[in-house]
């Protein structure tokens, strides 16, 4: 089963706000989320978030995908201070309250 390094758009956006204030030139950093979770831990993080079941199809994975993946921060940490610091359950649920709100509701 996969698993991947989990990000919120907060931390990012944060990160990269902060890359744009760095002396620095010339330097990769990785963002990344602090944790890693299987691909089903978030359908189950979903299913208890939206509290019904999903129907979730099952394929084959493709050549070269990896299995697992997660971010190197400590040059991040040294150059931009960045600290992952929304976690995967709270991103989530505001991604979900949003689509919720902006997609799935009658228009007024």
């Amino acid at each position: 089963m996969t698993d991947r390094s989990e990000s919120s758009i907060e931390d990012i956006v944060a990160a990269n706000l902060a890359a744009g204030k760095c002396a620095a030139t010339g330097v990769v950093c990785n963002i990344g989320g602090d944790s890693r979770i299987s691909v089903n831990g978030v359908l189950a993080l979903l299913v208890r978030l939206l509290d019904r079941p999903l129907h979730v199809r099952y394929a084959q994975s493709e050549r070269g995908d990896v299995l697992h993946t997660s971010a190197g921060t400590r040059l991040a940490a040294e150059l931009l201070g960045y600290a992952p610091r929304v976690s995967l359950v709270v991103g989530l649920a505001a991604q979900v309250a949003w689509i919720e709100q902006t997609i799935l509701s009658p228009v007024h």
